[in-house]
């Protein structure tokens, strides 16, 4: 009996050391599990600081080279619109950057687009009514269009803008604008794009179109409307003779009334601003005292990958972020014009195209003077679209051009490299001095706001990180416009 109950006893005592090893087997293996997930997030999280240190010193090298050569920058036969850290020769040891460059200033402006041009990027003059009344600052509804009415009957409900939009993406709200039409071919929204790919709107259109009254030597130009002669002769005079710049003189004499001659080339510039935005920047140069310090919950601008704010809803196609006006935090816009067609006919040279009407102003004469020379004191110019990387649909969109004429343009810009002025457009044939005329007050040749796409990625763990801004670099300091990190 006894030697059963101690049999008894020795198999109870094997069970539960049994089930105390296997639970320290647990322990043990759900501590080990516990060390290793947080040994993998740990490496996580330091690569995730790596990748996103990489993408920042891609963006801080691509803003020195935009600072150091903006006033030359023109198209992308420069070599910035799409850089790696070995094609800049740096190594680094754990991972690398890409960084995409797509130009500003080759767009067409949201918030000065006629309703004409409308029409031709869209090629839907229903939806082409619905941005109008969208954009406009009164309730009234246009033929094929719709106002706020339309929109708070919807779920959820917002309202028209009424106002100058604050983000291409934001059109994403308006009826019948779908994401195809915004974003291009879903099946590609998340394949980044090449800088000049035009896949959908947010290709063609901008909301910070700024142009600084500067030649290519960032120096101001003289104003040939209030300039006097001894300024003329300063600025013009390797060009010009003296017969030249007295027949400007006798010619602005003649057709226009004007300020005070003046002994400097630009004044003090304008400074307009749109109700209920935030106003535009006053200076052409140094309007940035130091670099802004971006917040992490700053708008992103139309780039290559939508981020988490302006991702639009497979769905519908609309931002859903943006139906919430009240949290968001507007990007500087470009302001509504100051003066009118009326204010023009006032000077008598209303664009450079005016020069040829004066007597002995060749076209060769204005090509060399066209960089140097300005009809207006301020500082800085809106709405402009660069000849140099504005692609067909937009070059078309402008008023006097056509697809052909953008055509030619493109081509001539291929074959001959960069236009160093508005004036050499007189070379291609079909812009003769009327089409100039029409087109010269709309056109540049330099861009100075950029969306620069940062991409830092560590090899290893495939962690990547992006960095998305907008920033203006027609000052001595880049100014962050608009920033976002995912």
């Amino acid at each position: 009996m006894r030697a059963r109950q101690n049999r008894h006893s020795r198999g109870v005592a094997l069970a539960v050391t049994l089930w105390v090893l296997a639970i320290l087997g647990m322990v043990a293996a759900t501590y080990a599990l516990t060390v290793q997930t947080n040994t993998h997030l740990s490496a996580n999280f330091s690569d995730e600081l790596v990748a996103l240190g990489l993408a920042r010193a891609g963006l801080e090298i691509t803003l020195a080279r935009l600072i150091e050569g903006h006033h030359q920058y023109t198209g992308a036969e420069t070599g910035w619109d799409d850089r790696t850290s070995e094609e800049d020769e740096i190594d680094f040891d754990r991972g690398t950057y890409r960084v995409r460059i797509f130009d500003e200033g080759g767009k067409l402006d949201v918030n000065r687009a006629t309703e004409e041009q409308w029409g031709l990027l869209l090629d839907d003059e229903r939806l082409a009514a619905a941005v109008m009344d969208w954009i406009d600052e009164d309730d009234e509804t246009r033929p094929d269009g719709c106002e706020s009415f339309y929109y708070q009957g919807l779920t959820p409900s917002y309202s028209a803008r009424n106002g100058a939009v604050t983000s291409v993406e934001e059109l994403g709200l308006v009826r019948g604008m779908t994401l195809e039409k915004l974003w291009g071919d879903a099946g590609l929204l998340n394949v980044p794009r090449r800088s000049g790919e035009v896949r959908g709107l947010v290709d063609l259109l901008t909301v910070t179109s700024i142009d600084s009254n500067l030649d290519s030597e960032g120096e101001k130009r003289v104003n040939i409307n209030t300039a006097d002669q001894q300024a003329l002769s300063e600025a013009l005079g390797e060009y010009l003779s003296e017969e030249q710049i007295q027949a400007i003189i006798a010619y602005r004499d003649e057709h226009g009334r004007r300020s005070a001659p003046t002994g400097g080339g630009s004044g003090a510039p304008v400074s307009p601003t749109v109700p209920g935005l935030p106003s535009a920047p006053t200076e052409p140069t140094g309007r940035a005292t130091g670099r802004q310090v971006p917040s992490d919950d700053m708008p992103t601008g139309a780039g290559s990958i939508p981020s988490d704010l302006d991702m639009p809803d497979m769905q519908t196609g609309l931002p859903s972020e943006l139906l919430q006006f009240g949290g968001e935090q507007p990007a500087p816009v470009t302001p509504a014009p100051t003066t009118g067609r009326e204010a023009e006919q006032e000077q008598a040279f209303a664009s450079l195209a005016d020069l040829l009407s004066v007597e002995g102003i060749t076209t060769d004469d204005l090509s060399r003077i066209a960089d140097r020379v300005t009809t207006t004191d301020e500082g800085i110019r809106y709405g402009l679209v660069n000849i140099n990387t504005a692609p067909v649909e937009v070059l078309a969109a402008v008023a006097g051009l056509n697809e052909n004429l953008a055509e030619e343009i493109v081509r001539w810009r291929q074959s001959q490299g960069a236009f160093a002025n508005i004036a050499q457009l007189l070379e291609i044939d079909g812009i003769n001095q009327e089409v100039f005329s029409e087109i010269a007050g709309a056109l540049t040749v330099r861009s100075y706001v950029f969306t620069i796409e940062a991409l830092g990625q560590v090899p290893q763990s495939g962690i990547v990180k992006l960095i998305r801004c907008t920033v203006d670099v027609s000052g001595d300091q880049p100014n962050i416009l608009r920033y976002a990190e995912r």
